[in-house]
């Protein structure tokens, strides 16, 4: 039959024994319904909105159609109409407990994390014992930076599920929001042994890794979480980033090349141009500032880095011209005025170095004595003039 067919993978004969079983009944929600799900599981979910239609029209109190519709309208991105099936479905059960839960997930998806958090707490009002319901409200409270709440939440998956990966990775990330790493490393080992294939796991252990300086340690586990998954374009980004730290700028552009080839809109651009800028490849760097610049235009710390490189190779007024930018973005950067005085020292304009040096002391007077040696140093050259 059908399922049979379907277990096996054969979603040719699947179709087949669903069409035909319409056109024997066609006054069937059910066989609507159980054709819809087939085109689900296959991805064709435009096919199976259409089929669970179709069975709406023909059983318009079937509760838990509106509720699977809504999840794939959901995955085509239509959460307002997902959002208006699942208040359906609640309309004519206020208990359905599947449905507060999947309401809560796509309001989730919109950034709706308080609309959230109230679906997740009836669904636990119904039902004590739903695992779901507490790792999506975890989710959601993590969103919101409700650390320690969302931490509890997913103690409470893991204790009503202990074999439910996903929620000691998310646990794992959280810990991680906190600066609980070694609890967080815990976590994503624990995730790892219950599912290896794990890809985002790896690449969240490693990245706490790199937050602890491991980084050789971060690598492998980005590693391996390229080999699980080749396309996600992050893990590239922070095994590149990992690889900077440890001075093999090389194989870090190669990193960062690639993101840049999965995803063009990537910040990579960024971190690209400062491992050009370590080789000295300051050309390549000043491109890579470019992009930023040019996706960005009020990145600060992309004309930062531009004006750093272009003093590199002298353009010194075009390097002060980035600078003046960065000071306009944001006026308290002590990097910026320092970076600039130091230009015009070397330009020899000593009155608009002693100026910046002068603003250095007033936004960061920790360091007043280190800077007026500096100063010291710039009024003998303007008082030998």
């Amino acid at each position: 039959d059908a399922n049979a067919y379907y277990k096996k993978g054969l979603s040719q004969f699947v179709m087949k024994d669903y069409r035909e079983a319409v056109e024997f009944n066609p006054a069937s929600a059910d066989a609507y319904l159980s054709k819809g799900s087939a085109k689900y599981k296959i991805g064709d979910y435009k096919g199976a909105i259409a089929d669970y239609d179709k069975a709406i029209e023909l059983d318009p109190k079937h509760t838990a159609t509106y509720c699977i519709r809504g999840v794939a309208k959901s995955k085509i991105e239509d959460y307002k109409g997902a959002i208006a099936d699942y208040d359906k479905a609640i309309e004519l059960d206020s208990n359905y407990t599947d449905a507060y839960c999947a309401r809560g997930a796509t309001k989730s998806e919109i950034g709706d994390y308080k609309g959230a958090i109230a679906d997740y707490d009836k669904a636990i009002e119904l039902d004590p014992d739903d695992v779901a319901a507490y790792y999506g409200r975890g989710a959601a409270k993590s969103e919101i930076r409700d650390y320690k709440r969302a931490i509890a939440d997913y103690d409470m998956a893991i204790e009503l599920d202990s074999n439910y990966a996903a929620a000691y990775g998310s646990r794992g990330a959280t810990k991680s929001e906190i600066g609980d790493y070694k609890g967080a490393i815990a976590d994503y080992d624990m995730a790892i042994e219950l599912d290896p294939n794990y890809a985002a796991a790896y690449g969240s252990r490693g990245a706490t890794k790199s937050e602890i300086g491991d980084y050789k340690g971060a690598i492998a586990d980005y590693d391996m979480a390229i080999e699980l998954d080749p396309n996600y374009a992050a893990t590239y980004a922070s095994r590149g980033i990992a690889k900077c730290e440890i001075g093999d700028y090389k194989e870090a552009i190669s990193d960062l090349d690639k993101i840049i080839e999965l995803d063009p809109s990537h910040d990579a651009y960024d971190s690209r141009g400062l491992a050009k800028y370590e080789i000295g490849d300051y050309k390549g760097a000043i491109a890579d500032y470019n992009k930023v610049i040019a996706l960005d235009p009020k990145n600060a710390d992309a004309y930062c880095a531009r004006g750093a490189t272009k003093t590199e190779i002298g353009d010194y007024k075009g390097a002060i011209a980035d600078y003046d930018k960065v000071i306009t973005l944001d006026p308290k950067c002590v990097f910026a005025y320092h970076n600039r005085g130091f230009v015009k020292y070397r330009t020899k304009d000593y009155k608009g170095a002693i100026a910046d040096l002068d603003k250095m002391i007033e936004l960061d007077p920790q360091n007043a004595d280190r800077y007026r040696k500096l100063m010291e140093v710039a009024n003998k050259e303007l008082n030998y003039l």
